[in-house]
């Protein structure tokens, strides 16, 4: 009866230990980050800097802006909620009040989000550095 227990709990050891292997496995990418530094870069439209305009960066640590991606393609961020979906490069998102892609790269304990918004003579590249919470 006492080989029966010490096998029991054994078996119960491991299976607790499994399932903790598959949560760390989790994809990186599913959790709620906030920004925390912004770039901004200008170029014209030959992809060149514009000398109207100075690049510039701010840590603005900030928690009240935030990004969430969801395992079942949900895009939260503090400004609505709507749904994504991810390729190699990109995360493509649709909310109510507008629709749009993200050039993406996670890092170790980062996440890198940059779009481009062409205007009538210039293009501006601004990126994000988003932190985990």
């Amino acid at each position: 009866m006492k080989r029966i227990l010490t096998y029991l709990l054994l078996i119960t050891t491991v299976a607790a230990g499994c399932k903790k292997d598959g949560e760390t496995n989790q994809d990186p990418l599913y959790k709620r980050w906030f920004v925390y530094k912004i770039e901004k870069h200008y170029t014209d439209k030959s992809g060149n800097p514009n000398r109207n305009f100075k690049p510039w960066s701010n840590i603005i640590d900030d928690r009240e802006i935030f990004f969430e991606f969801t395992e079942q393609g949900q895009f939260l961020t503090y400004e609505g909620i709507g749904d994504y979906r991810r390729t190699d490069q990109a995360i493509i998102y649709t909310m109510a009040k507008n629709a749009g892609e993200y050039k993406y790269r996670l890092k170790e304990n980062f996440l890198v989000l940059s779009f481009i918004i062409e205007k009538t003579d210039y293009n501006e590249l601004t990126t994000y550095e988003m932190r985990p919470f």
